[in-house]
């Protein structure tokens, strides 16, 4: 099959991977070379901008006459070969992760989740209606349905979950089966640099709290890098705030990290030694992963729900 010049190369079996984030791109490629390397592998991407997805087939979908076009195409393809197809799927809060479920029921197919974020751990309701809207008019538009869930892991994708796929096993005795995906990389120097996560849900007022902490983790500002790392989806101008607030405290370099990039493939890539994240993120659980105990977390918002998920992975944060 080809899409435009995007070819699949198809034999018995395919699994099919529905993502939307750059980070659920570095899960899916480090999953597929853990677990199904020498299958056929395809990638159903709605992620804006070039990507690498290096030899993975992929069928990258966007808004507009092309994306209705492609995934007409694409419905085509997994018509044609449904009874060899296995779906994996982030949870079910998508368009095509709804679609791609739907199907695994009615055709009896395999389904599968993948990690994507802490919301794994503990599922929490989705009460926005506007999005439910829009999926359920875009998939009126491009010819599939879309199911809304008020959660991201209903029970019947549990019960039905072939496996689960994830770096750490907390909270999900509920699935058959447990899959580790080891996101493990080489460690980065530690040093008194720091670096800095956004979220998407970012204020001005939010901005100048978690910067008002900045000094008091600062060992020496002539002497000292904060990186900060926006999320992926956080607006330009509040990214440009962040970075005109944290200049303003003084410090000798502030590096600008590519926010389409997931932290994850940062993470070794320059020193630092303390983490200074607004809220706890599934960026925190892979820092564990990495480092251990030898990089301080700090937290500027905290809640109960994560902090217990914390608590249970022996995640130190301040």
């Amino acid at each position: 099959m080809s899409i435009n010049n995007e070819k699949i190369v198809f034999s018995i079996n395919m699994n099919v991977f529905v993502l939307v984030t750059p980070f659920q791109l570095f899960v899916v490629r480090r999953l597929i070379s853990q677990y199904h390397r020498e299958e056929d592998n395809l990638i159903v991407s709605t992620i804006k901008g070039e990507r690498d997805f290096g030899t993975i087939n992929v069928v990258r979908i966007s808004r507009g006459i092309k994306g209705f076009y492609k995934t007409w195409k694409l419905k085509r393809f997994i018509n044609n070969n449904i009874d060899s197809l296995s779906f994996f799927v982030p949870h079910v809060g998508t368009l095509f992760s709804s679609y791609f479920f739907e199907l695994a029921k009615v055709h009896n197919r395999p389904i599968n989740v993948y990690y994507e974020g802490i919301a794994m751990f503990y599922d929490p309701i989705r009460p926005n209606l506007k999005a439910k809207r829009e999926r359920m008019l875009m998939g009126a538009l491009m010819g599939i349905s879309y199911h809304h869930y008020e959660q991201l892991y209903p029970d019947d994708l549990i019960h039905n979950a072939e496996y689960c796929y994830s770096p750490v096993n907390i909270n999900l005795d509920k699935y058959k089966r447990v899959r580790i995906i080891d996101l493990k990389k080489q460690k980065g120097e530690i040093s008194n640099n720091i670096l800095v996560l956004t979220s998407n849900t970012a204020t001005k007022k939010i901005v100048d709290g978690v910067c008002a902490m900045i000094p008091q983790y600062c060992k020496d500002n002539e002497h000292i890098t904060i990186y900060v790392k926006p999320h992926y989806s956080l607006p330009d101008n509040m990214v440009d705030y962040y970075v005109e607030k944290v200049r303003s405290l003084k410090i000798d370099k502030v590096v600008l990290l590519n926010k389409m990039q997931p932290i994850e493939e940062l993470y070794s890539s320059f020193s630092y030694g303390t983490i200074i994240s607004q809220v706890f993120s599934s960026s925190l659980i892979n820092a564990k992963i990495i480092f251990g105990d030898d990089i301080r977390i700090v937290i500027y918002q905290k809640d109960t729900i994560n902090s217990d998920i914390a608590n249970k992975m022996q995640l130190k944060c301040e």
